[in-house]
């Protein structure tokens, strides 16, 4: 490095076939780099600050610097060393401050995906001359950060970049002080990565989100929603489970802008708590609900809710309502809201932004008068929506309230493929022919592809895009773990019923009757397997993997048949853990304490 080189080394793809650092940076005579005769096990090569011109892979053959000198002058290399065409092991790959560098080359002109380097990491291209990108740098799976800043005439970047989006490894794409034709100087990496994507596919604006509604039983969750919804309210009965249904807000302040929402309404009861954070998730918006007349035990109740989804879904704000405010005074619901706001501020622990504090009654005949609450309501959902950005990865949600909803990074200005429309009305209509047909809906990817995606896509990738999308949005669930990677749910409701079913069941819940040791008399329930294996599962906890798959296949025998899945998806959300092979615990189902000795 540093010295006046005039062209790159010679002869060290034969006399050092082995090296794997190269450093010849800051050597402003050399302006050309041919790649073909560099040592083929290069982890680390930086050619920064030279004044490279131009840059090429040599189909001519040279002579071997690792044959003696009476063969150098008149016979050409012929030995392997010089026959690569791949560097398998370049990691770090420095051309930067090249002024005079227009192009760069990655792999075969004709062949996007013949990678000179595809286990390249790290590729610094900034302050060049660069007119172009070449198509290959979209191919290159293991690429982590990418530096294109200041090449002044770089005005587009290739639509192949967004295959990065796939393989989920690019982290950083530095593109200081460019202007590029159809992406914000703002723009994160995902914003980008998406626009790319998008280029010569029909689209439309994002705006569905994933609105849940969480807090414990009795506070009001259901009635809000019907409220919201401009629903009946009378005859309303606790959810089991989840239940999932849309919800288009037009916005009271302005009736042109809208947004769909698919709201979850969460259980309140605890006996459901288990499996509630297995369906948390970024990119929603989180209403939690309280009873405001609780006052210091309202305030309380809100520090698992919130530490919960701050775990589960970072970055995401919580808009927190508090209900049955016709119990309390007007002026004792401002210090609720001063004393929620300095005890949950997240400089003083795991807690989400909060982003609003609302108040409401739903009782009916109250409504009418409140109208005014509902609109304020209406309008702090629609703002929390309209201020999510995506972050600086795709599963990265930020809050930026003082930022306008037009920005770049915000959610409701992504675009979306009109086509991933088309594969959630085949996706519902397959999870319906499932069921129908007594078949648990789920399918692993390929079978999704054979069944969906192979005639609405051309390719997989695109698939995968789709399904990532509907993931978001809570309309089809994957789990990233080793078992369940593959396994995409079509129906959340059908989910949170089955893995609810140990623990909804009306024979499990504990009542103040079980105080006392089990007699012989119970002899006469374990006639039935079902009543045997619940009174165990109260008794100890503990339950074997036969015992389950007999009870499964009494209650559900969908259930019986995936039950290898169902038991990694009940320990992937600590619903239950496997002690060994055959015995499994329920945590929930442990006693408190020892009722008898």
């Amino acid at each position: 490095a540093g010295n006046e080189l005039k062209e790159p080394p010679n002869g060290l793809v034969c006399v050092t076939p082995k090296l794997q650092r190269l450093n010849v940076k800051d050597n402003k005579k050399i302006t050309s780099l041919d790649l073909r005769y560099l040592p083929k096990f290069l982890r680390y090569l930086d050619y920064s600050g030279c004044g490279i011109k131009h840059i090429t892979f040599s189909s001519e053959s040279r002579p071997c610097f690792a044959s003696s000198p009476n063969v150098i002058q008149h016979a050409l290399c012929d030995h392997l060393k010089h026959r690569h065409v791949k560097f398998l092991f370049l990691n770090d790959f420095f051309l930067n401050g090249n002024r005079e560098l227009e192009n760069i080359i990655l792999g075969k002109e004709d062949d996007k995906e013949m990678l000179y380097f595809p286990s390249l990491k790290y590729l610094h291209l900034h302050e060049n001359n660069l007119l172009q990108l070449p198509p290959h740098i979209g191919y290159q799976k293991n690429l982590e950060t990418l530096d294109i800043s200041d090449n002044k005439n770089l005005k587009q970047l290739p639509k192949e970049l967004g295959n990065l989006k796939i393989y989920k490894r690019l982290q950083s794409l530095r593109k200081d002080n460019l202007i590029l034709d159809g992406i914000d100087k703002e723009a994160s990496l995902p914003v980008v990565l998406n626009i790319l994507r998008s280029i010569g596919t029909k689209c439309d604006y994002n705006r569905r989100f994933k609105l849940a509604l969480v807090g414990y039983q009795g506070r009001g969750k259901t009635t809000l929603l019907k409220t919201l919804q401009s629903k009946s309210i009378n005859d309303i009965l606790s959810t089991e489970g989840i239940d999932i249904n849309k919800w288009e807000l037009i916005k009271p302040d302005d009736k042109s802008q809208k947004i769909e929402f698919e709201a979850w309404d969460f259980a309140g009861q605890q006996d459901y708590y288990p499996t509630h954070h297995c369906f948390l998730s970024p990119r929603s918006v989180y209403l939690l609900v309280f009873r405001a007349c609780d006052r210091q035990k309202g305030i309380s109740e809100l520090d698992g809710w919130l530490k919960s989804l701050e775990m589960m879904a970072p970055g995401c704000p919580v808009l927190l309502v508090g209900t049955h405010i016709d119990e309390i005074e007007q002026e004792s619901l401002q210090n609720l809201a001063q004393e929620i706001l300095q005890k949950y501020h997240p400089d003083k622990g795991p807690f989400p932004m909060i982003a609003d504090i609302c108040f409401i009654t739903c009782k009916p005949g109250l409504i009418a008068s409140n109208k005014e609450q509902v609109k304020s309501l209406k309008n702090a959902i629609f703002e929390v929506a309209s201020h999510l950005h995506v972050g600086s990865t795709s599963n990265q949600v930020t809050y930026k309230p003082k930022f306008s909803d037009k920005h770049a990074n915000a959610f409701i200005n992504q675009k979306v493929p009109v086509i991933y429309q088309d594969l959630e009305k085949r996706i519902v209509s397959t999870a319906k022919d499932m069921k129908r047909n007594n078949q648990p809906p789920f399918v692993n990817f390929q079978t999704m592809w054979d069944k969906i995606g192979s005639e609405l896509f051309k390719d997989k990738d695109l698939l995968q895009d789709g399904l990532e999308y509907l993931h978001h949005l809570g309309l089809v669930l994957n789990f990233e773990t080793t078992r369940l990677r593959d396994i995409y749910f079509l129906d959340p409701q059908w989910l949170s019923k089955s893995m609810a079913i140990l623990i909804r069941d009306h024979h499990i819940h504990p009542s103040p009757e079980i105080q006392e040791k089990p007699t012989l008399k119970q002899s006469e329930k374990e006639e039935n397997s079902n009543k045997a294996f619940l009174l165990k599962l109260l008794d100890t906890g503990i339950v074997n993997a036969g015992e389950l798959k007999s009870f499964l296949h009494n209650k559900n025998q969908q259930l019986c048949d995936w039950i290898d899945t169902y038991v990694e998806l009940l320990e992937r959300f600590e619903v239950v853990l496997r002690i060994d092979n055959d015995q499994i615990l329920v945590p929930s189902f442990l006693p408190d304490r020892h009722i008898y000795t």
